[in-house]
């Protein structure tokens, strides 16, 4: 269910400063310094309690991307991977081993074509993953889908002038531009009462949609993605709980990302917008509800989410 809670405020796509002077206004302004803090009523004491007794075990669910085991995975990923488990402890760890053993977990990826050089040319990237079984206490299905499109590519030319000099350092001067879009959709149900009890909820479901633009050039990548997405789950005391999310991301290669990230979070007697602001010196603010806090104030409401990276 915390997938895309995680994926919201932990993704930074990798990317440098772009030379080309014909970008968009949208492009030359970091995410950082494109969103306003956003102003809304201070929660009460009652309304934080409501929040930490309907939401408050949501955290303990281990991410569908922690128990599939991807091969095809980088070595990054799973490096993250590996220290956000060793990070858990007490019930958290102990639902995690739990579906570890009982659970059985697949993925499947249709072959597709790379996209080629050609303007215009499109590829499309499929992943469906499943986790199951008769003893396994929960059901999860999702998929995404990505579809990448080449809007310019200068590799015919250089071929052809590879042709000539025969000097591999011809390929130095390559620049490539693409458009990717994603949209993604997955589903959990918790179907023992023991674990829906340890979890606070029933069932979940997440939609996000994203797109971005990458650019290739002198040897390193320049790339903006924005990601919205809706998660609805129906929690085990009744009243179901939405959030919505929204991440804006902007980094240069060997270089923190600059980013943006946001989720609101509707209770029945509340409404929390969380924000996070990341500049490329690495600093990094929280607002609640258009007040500044720190990330063990947030967790001591929500629980433990990972706000800080």
């Amino acid at each position: 269910m915390n997938k895309y809670l995680i994926l919201m405020l932990a993704l930074a796509m990798v990317a440098c400063k772009k030379n080309d002077d014909s970008k968009s206004s949208d492009e030359q302004l970091a995410p950082s310094a494109s969103y306003k803090v956003i102003q809304k009523e201070e929660l009460s004491e009652s309304q934080k309690e409501e929040i930490k007794q309907i939401g408050g075990k949501f955290t303990n669910m281990p991410g569908a991307h922690l128990l599939i085991k991807d091969d095809k995975e980088s070595n990054e990923s799973k490096a993250a991977h590996q220290k956000e488990i060793s990070k858990m402890s007490g019930l958290k760890k102990q639902i995690f081993d739990n579906l570890s053993e009982k659970c059985s977990t697949a993925i499947s990826r249709p072959e597709t074509e790379e996209s080629s050089e050609e303007p215009g040319s499109k590829s499309n990237q499929t992943k469906s993953e499943v986790i199951s079984g008769d003893s396994c206490p929960m059901g999860y299905f999702g998929t995404d889908n990505t579809e990448i499109t080449t809007i310019s590519s200068n590799m015919k030319e250089l071929e052809a002038e590879y042709k000539k000099k025969q000097d591999a350092k011809v390929f130095d001067k390559l620049k490539k531009t693409f458009l990717y879009k994603m949209d993604s959709e997955n589903e959990t149900q918790v179907k023992t009462e023991d674990l829906q009890s340890q979890v606070g909820f029933k069932k979940s479901k997440t939609t996000a949609v994203g797109e971005g633009k990458s650019t290739y050039m002198k040897g390193a990548s320049s790339s903006r993605y924005k990601m919205n997405g809706e998660i609805v789950v129906e929690t085990l005391v009744g009243p179901t709980v939405k959030m919505n999310v929204m991440m804006d991301s902007l980094s240069s290669e060997g270089q923190k990302p600059d980013s943006y990230a946001e989720i609101t979070m509707t209770y029945p007697s509340s409404s929390s917008t969380i924000q996070r602001f990341q500049k490329q010196d690495g600093e990094v603010k929280l607002y609640l509800n258009g007040q500044a806090v720190t990330e063990e104030q947030l967790k001591e409401i929500f629980g433990d989410m990972n706000f800080s990276n």
